[in-house]
């Protein structure tokens, strides 16, 4: 037979063992200072000494006066170089004015091309607005002139048919007066037998 044993209950209640531990963290926590473990202790004690005590006056050899020499060069180097950089910075005040001058007409330049730039997109907006509307009036004039035109086709038949009418009438009255005519001539004619005749 098995049976489940429980765990054995602690005499201490668990709240009390963490307020216990949180005390003691805090009391180390205040009695901490920054202190140097043992070993850095001991080299920072072998530095100290061996900086006095390592410091030996030994010959110069060929070698170390060879590697001065080239310090040396290089520190010569590099005070002519700072003495190059220092006549590089001094100030020229007439240098400086054309510069500022130069500056202040590249300025001015810039502003210029700047206005341009405007002026320019102002007249080519302008001229698209113009463009339109001369498409307008271009459209509206082809509109007009096709009325126009349609109008004159019609008044032209109807002249042209104005004129027929009339040419007809002239026509007309031409033969009417070429009739009358001839029956005048008839009755001249027949006058002039009858007178004849009667003769």
């Amino acid at each position: 037979m098995s049976t489940l044993q429980k765990p054995k209950k602690g005499i201490l209640k668990k709240s009390n063992t963490i307020e216990m531990k949180d005390n003691e963290e805090q009391a180390k926590k205040n009695n901490q200072q920054p202190h140097l473990h043992w070993d850095e202790e001991a080299i920072e004690e072998y530095d100290k000494t061996r900086g006095q005590t390592m410091r030996v006056d030994e010959p110069k050899t060929p070698y170390e006066e060879a590697i001065d020499d080239s310090e040396e060069e290089e520190h010569s180097q590099q005070n002519s170089h700072h003495q190059h950089e220092e006549k590089k910075f001094e100030l020229d005040t007439h240098q400086v004015q054309k510069q500022l001058e130069i500056a202040r007409q590249n300025q001015q330049l810039n502003q210029q091309v700047i206005n341009l730039t405007l002026y320019f997109y102002n007249l080519e907006q302008n001229l698209q607005y113009i463009q339109k509307s001369q498409k307008l009036d271009i459209n509206e004039l082809n509109r007009r002139l096709n009325k126009e035109l349609d109008n004159q086709d019609k008044q032209l038949l109807l002249d042209s048919d104005e004129e027929r009418d009339y040419e007809r009438k002239k026509q007309a009255k031409k033969q009417l007066k070429m009739e009358m005519e001839k029956e005048e001539e008839d009755e001249d004619d027949e006058e002039d037998e009858n007178n004849n005749q009667q003769k």
